[in-house]
């Protein structure tokens, strides 16, 4: 997986026990390499924010807004989904920890007007290094 360029850090790093607390909470398995990576680049902002000329990201989440945002996802008995992004405009990309869908990268689109719930997350790609390694700078930057 490639590095990314942090332009933005927050004053406290996470460190792992942020990570097993929030596993225990929420009845959670979080993988080998997306724990490293929420320790590295929990609660950042990089250079690289675009994903296939698409999609924008904003910040890397830290573990007080993962823990916000799987809180919210429960009010609309959303499971089995991880968020660790965000956009501009709030919606939280994911990696699924579905069976059927292990470590596939989703967003949810909860204000698009198509429902509530699951029906607001939309395929976006096949891994999180996928995801990752798309990431590009904005062009121009």
């Amino acid at each position: 997986m490639k590095e990314l360029t942090i332009i933005h850090q927050q004053e406290l790093p996470i460190v792992i026990d942020d990570i097993k607390q929030l596993e225990k909470k929420h009845n959670i398995t979080i993988s080998n390499n997306i724990t490293n990576f929420i320790l590295k680049y929990g609660g950042t902002t990089v250079k690289e924010i675009c994903f296939n000329n698409i999609y924008f990201i904003h910040q890397f989440l830290d573990i007080k807004l993962i823990d916000a945002i799987l809180e919210g996802h429960k009010d609309y008995e959303v499971f089995d989904y991880l968020p660790f992004v965000i956009d501009g405009g709030g919606w939280d990309y994911n990696v699924s920890l579905k069976k059927e869908t292990y470590g596939q990268i989703w967003v949810n689109k909860w204000d698009n007007g198509d429902g509530v719930g699951e029906e607001c997350f939309f395929f976006i790609a096949n891994s999180f290094e996928e995801f990752i390694d798309g990431l590009q700078a904005e062009e121009g930057v």
